[in-house]
């Protein structure tokens, strides 16, 4: 699974761009972006990336190189890309079975949090706001290879 984004600064200041990614399928877990997935992989991906980019936009990043101060304004824009492994947790190898519904959070866009008291120890839990993509799949997962999925719905939430 990977998932591209296009990243900018409309604020009147430069702002720390360190974002999370993490997928769910199926409202099973939740799995943070890059982990599992071998160096060589995120690079084959970035090469194909950057060969279907128009020339005068800077390359697109993997989402470690993306990290870091984005300065105010359009040219400043970066393309980027967070990444998970395409075995879907549950699936056995050798089945083309995945899920019908992927949500993406994306966390590190937006600084408002919320406290709220836990239900069972009444402690104060701090949620942060992220913001949620949501893309309905076919459930084969053989057959998205090299689709581009559009967005069902963005949402915000805080956990």
């Amino acid at each position: 699974w990977v998932l591209t984004y296009e990243v900018g600064n409309r604020t009147d200041r430069p702002r720390t761009w360190a974002p999370v990614f993490e997928i769910q399928g199926d409202g099973g877990p939740v799995q943070r972006s890059g982990l599992d997935v071998p160096s060589i992989v995120t690079d084959d991906v970035k090469r194909m990336l950057n060969r279907s980019k128009v020339a005068e936009r800077p390359p697109v990043l993997d989402q470690n190189q993306a990290i870091g101060l984005l300065p105010v304004g359009r040219a400043h824009i970066r393309d980027g890309f967070a990444i998970w492994p395409a075995m879907v947790e549950g699936m056995t190898p050798g089945h083309d079975v995945g899920p019908t519904e992927v949500a993406v959070f994306v966390g590190g866009v937006s600084n408002r949090r919320g406290t709220v008291k836990h239900p069972a120890t009444g402690e104060d839990v701090v949620l942060r706001q992220q913001q949620v993509i949501r893309f309905e799949t076919p459930g084969r997962i053989g057959s998205l290879s090299g689709t581009a999925l559009k967005p069902q719905s963005e949402t915000w939430i805080y956990r």
